[in-house]
């Protein structure tokens, strides 16, 4: 578990937010995968953040303020 802090924690403050990770390209969010395990994982978390961002806030925006 200690092995992979300091690379959870520089992927983390590259993309702090899902937002931020949304606007990353595939070969950064991959390159500061490096360490953390299968790059599949990498690629599937970037594309499940470009999914979120693109069909809930941005299309959704209003609906997530209401309560």
């Amino acid at each position: 578990m200690q092995t992979v802090i300091p690379y959870f924690s520089r992927f983390i403050e590259a993309y702090p937010t899902l937002e931020a990770l949304s606007l990353g390209t595939e070969e950064k969010v991959l390159k500061l995968w490096e360490g953390l395990g299968y790059y599949s994982r990498g690629r599937n978390l970037l594309k499940c953040a470009q999914k979120v961002r693109q069909r809930i806030l941005i299309v959704d925006y209003p609906n997530l303020l209401t309560p």
